[in-house]
């Protein structure tokens, strides 16, 4: 997918913006390609960058987290977080859009890495704005990610609903996020891990799977192929 959406940029006139190399890169971190997607990250210097570096320091966290490279994502993490002024709402003639980008680039490292501080300050955000649901980042959908951080708290029975919310929505006909489904899917097999009901997981394992074969969606397809070879063990 990455090679069409080149194509695609390739026929802008203006050439790669800064948000264009996020995505670029994202995708590469998608399709399994960390080292790639390195690469692809818009330097701290992009003219288009404006001081606004939280959006590439979420991003390099996730990169960095499924590099393994645990402590340099946590350093990543608290820069994007910590970001002057991001979380100022008052300051902001839309918050929501301010902020969101850089939960959904910084999602993966979040979830794995988040400290209970840290992972309670963005659910309760995120809850703020129950009915926001789309990211320019089509596979972070803010119910996913309002769903793991839920289970990270302990808090199984909001995530299985966070969860649903999230597959329904992803799911109509105006929308199709496709690889947000597949993620959905991911996050109720892990409840029904967390409740003994194997079979279900491996249902829904089954049908992330399905999706992330379909779209190359690498790093998520291994992590569905890692689960379900540890559910059978």
């Amino acid at each position: 997918r990455r090679a069409e959406y080149l194509e695609l940029i390739a026929e802008v006139p203006t050439g790669v913006s800064f948000y264009t190399g996020l995505i670029t890169a994202s995708v590469a971190l998608a399709e399994g390609a960390p080292a790639e997607a390195l690469r692809l990250l818009p330097g701290v210097d992009h003219p288009d960058a404006r001081g606004d570096l939280a959006p590439v320091h979420a991003l390099r966290s996730s990169i960095l987290c499924a590099q393994g490279e645990r402590t340099s994502a946590i350093g990543a993490l608290d820069q994007a977080l910590d970001a002057g002024g991001m979380w100022d709402l008052g300051n902001s003639d839309n918050p929501v859009n301010a902020v969101l980008p850089v939960l959904a680039l910084a999602a993966n490292a979040l979830v794995e890495l988040a400290d209970e501080p840290r992972a309670n300050a963005v659910s309760e955000y995120l809850n703020e704005f129950p009915k926001m649901r789309s990211t320019v980042f089509g596979d972070v959908n803010p119910d996913w990610l309002r769903g793991c951080l839920a289970l990270r708290l302990d808090q199984i029975d909001e995530a299985q609903q966070h969860f649903n919310t999230g597959l329904e929505w992803a799911s109509r006909p105006d929308v199709r996020f496709v690889i947000d489904q597949g993620r959905c899917h991911q996050g109720l097999a892990d409840v029904a891990e967390l409740r003994g009901d194997h079979a279900t997981a491996m249902q829904h394992l089954d049908a992330a799977g399905a999706l992330f074969s379909q779209y190359g969606t690498k790093l998520y397809l291994d992590q569905v192929l890692a689960k379900k070879e540890f559910l059978k063990a």
